[in-house]
């Protein structure tokens, strides 16, 4: 084949690449241009969240810990509606900090294998009526493993939850007693004394239960 003939085969390749291309509606120019904004294709529709509980759950609120200052950090949950509401949140509070709460600077002093034996009354809470005697909490051994300043913090932690459970407008009203296994347990106070009393929210300071 000659030269001529050679380039002529190929120019008559590019051309038909050219037109089937343009068929296809892909641009064939050889130069690169802007796209316009009507040529981008459009974006994917946002992602929606929402915040409403399930129909068959109620907001509750659990106490943690702000994990720089310790100070107590009101923190809301959702729970199903049931009669053991207060059973239900402690043992919520138990399980400690959501995943992914590191972001939000939340801890707990209550060590993370403490069981919830029962909780004596079990009324319905948040908000709830104080019982007229003091709500007994009953705990496994776990939670006196720590001493010192944890353990105040741990049990203002309970203290706290069970109070914004029931009485949240009035923390101070309503009285809780400690248990280990069964058996009737002193527990500290802010100041650092042990006391075999019924305990409250003013035993351990200002709490707002507002998340």
């Amino acid at each position: 084949m000659s030269i001529a003939r050679a380039r002529l085969a190929a120019l008559g390749g590019t051309v038909a690449l050219a037109l089937a291309l343009a068929a296809c509606g892909v641009p064939v120019s050889g130069s690169p241009r802007a796209i316009s904004k009507g040529d981008l294709p459009a974006a994917p529709p946002a992602a929606t969240t929402t915040t409403a509980p399930p129909a068959d759950e109620v907001a509750v609120t659990i106490v943690l810990l702000d994990s720089a200052t310790n100070a107590p950090s009101p923190v809301l949950r959702y729970a199903p509606q049931q009669s053991d509401r207060l059973q239900t949140v402690l043992t919520d509070l138990l399980l400690g900090p959501a995943p992914g709460s590191e972001t939000l600077h939340l801890t707990s002093a209550i060590p993370s294998s403490t069981r919830l034996i029962g909780v004596s009354p079990n009324p319905l809470g948040t908000p709830g009526i104080a019982p007229s005697g003091p709500v007994t909490v009953n705990l496994s051994a776990d939670f006196i493993a720590i001493n010192g300043p944890s353990q105040v913090l741990a049990v203002e932690q309970v203290v706290f939850t069970v109070a914004c459970d029931l009485t949240p407008a009035a923390p101070p009203t309503t009285r809780v007693s400690f248990e280990v296994d069964g058996v009737a347990q002193e527990v500290p106070i802010a100041n650092g004394t042990s006391v075999s009393r019924p305990v409250t929210a003013a035993d351990y300071g200002p709490l707002s239960c507002t998340t």
